[in-house]
């Protein structure tokens, strides 16, 4: 069985897209009869047939092609639509007329309006004939075929010789004529044919050109908000550049703001400008979002879930990290300089309060505690007291700095009088029972060479205090005496019970009062 794939239509090379063409259906599967009702001149051409089936050729080839041209006889047929020219008194006036018949041209004569006619040149017009290649539109497709142009001049122009002109044609298949026509020169006519179409915030304009008055004319889409007069030149179109099949002129105005607008044509020449004609009113609408594909909408998703995760897990690594380095922000945990405390390994046992024999609370003393329950992680420079960063006096070791372990004091409280301090206790450049001396009230510097100890001081707790001793008090002053917390001195009570009479409201409120 063979199977009919295809059938074109070309011209000097060129592809013609003729929608002229039936399919007749036919009972024999291996012929196919193609019809072109009533020929005209669009239908010339080469068209060539492709057929397979199945079966490859001797030399490999699977489609089988055949072509035959087909040449429709057609009267004298002029190529372009304007046939009208422009000149001023005194001037020459040209004008060039593309032709094209099948069979070719025999006779060709030109008749003026008042019956003169011009069949060949003279000294007051030329006419002149050339077999040439000529511009066709076919099906919307722009062909050379082979055709006459004819170039028709008149000299030195005369009132008389403003008119039209009838050109009259003849070929072996038919006559035909069309009509020439010379003006005096002129502001443009108004194009004709107007429309336009919207798509989103563009608009497309089209309109056919008129008479160009005898010199190049432009074209000039203006835009108004309102329906006033109040236009804008908005896009101008030059007539050379921009001619189409049939005189036909195009153009597209983009990115227009959301509204509506009243759209109108002007067009002008050297000589003047024409009526401006309206397009219409149009109306550029605010463009919708469309809602993405299931797909690409899973896919959205799941990079935004997955880019959320990720900004998350970064911010509480930051927090985390900025918490290591700072430590919390409580007022407990916040000591001077922005320093932190030091973590205690065993800060939950001790949070607990612990009850002696006595029923006496003890409440843990954090500055004092033993150094082997101190666990220092981290940075050293993050942990307080690391390095005491203050001037030593230079003098023998005897300062001070005892720890005290409460909980043996307290055992030792219930079977000895006098606890002692074991000496494992005792940091460095320290001295059981030392004394402090202040010379002059300026500073204290210890004194090493106390032959003899005096009784050691302690407070409920166990804590062992340097004693201060004023040496050399001034004439008149009194024993300086320093209490601790336990034997506080009052210097004042205030009893707020007591109330006082309000004071005047102004001194003339006191006079009257007297």
């Amino acid at each position: 069985m063979y199977r009919f794939t295809a059938l074109t239509q070309t011209h000097g090379g060129v592809q013609i897209l003729n929608t002229h063409i039936t399919l007749d259906s036919s009972a024999s599967t291996s012929t196919r009869i193609f019809r072109i009702p009533a020929l005209r001149m669009d239908d010339t051409g080469t068209y060539k047939c492709s057929v397979e089936n199945g079966v490859v050729d001797v030399s490999g080839q699977l489609y089988q092609t055949a072509e035959t041209n087909l040449m429709v006889k057609v009267s004298p047929k002029v190529l372009t639509p304007s046939l009208k020219v422009a000149a001023a008194t005194g001037a020459n006036a040209s004008l060039s007329i593309p032709v094209y018949a099948y069979p070719t041209l025999d006779k060709i004569v030109l008749q003026r309006y008042d019956g003169l006619n011009i069949s060949s040149s003279s000294g007051k017009h030329i006419l002149l004939p050339y077999n040439t290649n000529v511009t066709a539109n076919w099906y919307g497709t722009k062909v050379q075929v082979d055709g006459t142009l004819l170039n028709f001049t008149i000299i030195n122009l005369e009132p008389v010789d403003f008119g039209n002109y009838t050109l009259n044609m003849k070929n072996a298949f038919s006559v035909s004529s069309a009509v020439l026509t010379v003006v005096a020169e002129s502001k443009p006519s108004s194009p004709a044919a107007l429309n336009f179409t919207v798509i989103q915030k563009s608009v497309y304009f089209a309109w056919k050109r008129g008479f160009n008055g005898g010199h190049p004319q432009t074209f000039v889409i203006q835009l108004s908000k309102d329906s006033s007069d109040n236009y804008i030149n908005h896009t101008t179109v030059i007539e050379e550049a921009s001619i189409g099949p049939d005189d036909t002129v195009t153009f597209n105005i983009t990115s227009l703001d959301v509204g509506f607008y009243y759209a109108r044509l002007l067009t002008f020449n050297a000589i003047g400008a024409a009526d401006p004609v309206m397009f219409g009113v149009f109306r550029i609408a605010k463009e919708s979002k469309e809602e993405p594909p299931a797909s690409a909408a899973l896919i959205g998703g799941v990079v935004g879930g997955g880019a959320a995760v990720i900004i998350v897990a970064v911010i509480l690594f930051i927090l985390w990290k900025k918490r290591r380095l700072t430590g919390s922000k409580s007022d407990g945990d916040q000591l001077t300089h922005g320093q932190k405390m030091d973590k205690i390994s065993n800060s939950k046992k001790r949070k607990k309060a612990e009850v002696d024999s006595t029923g006496d609370v003890e409440v843990e003393n954090m500055m004092y505690i033993p150094a082997s329950d101190i666990s220092r992680g981290g940075s050293p420079s993050d942990v307080l007291y690391t390095t005491v960063n203050k001037p030593k006096p230079t003098v023998a070791s005897s300062d001070v700095y005892a720890v005290v372990n409460k909980k043996e004091i307290k055992k030792n409280k219930k079977g000895k009088k006098n606890a002692s301090i074991d000496d494992g206790d005792i940091y460095e450049n320290s001295a059981p029972g030392q004394r402090m001396k202040a010379q002059d009230n300026k500073g204290f510097v210890p004194e090493n060479n106390s032959p003899k100890l005096p009784k050691k001081t302690l407070n409920h707790d166990g804590l062992e205090y340097a004693e201060l001793e004023f040496v050399n008090p001034p004439k008149g002053q009194k024993r300086l005496v320093i209490h601790g917390l336990d034997n506080m001195t009052e210097y004042a009570e205030v009893d707020l019970t007591k109330k006082a009479d309000p004071l005047p409201d102004s001194d003339t409120e006191e006079k009257k009062k007297e």
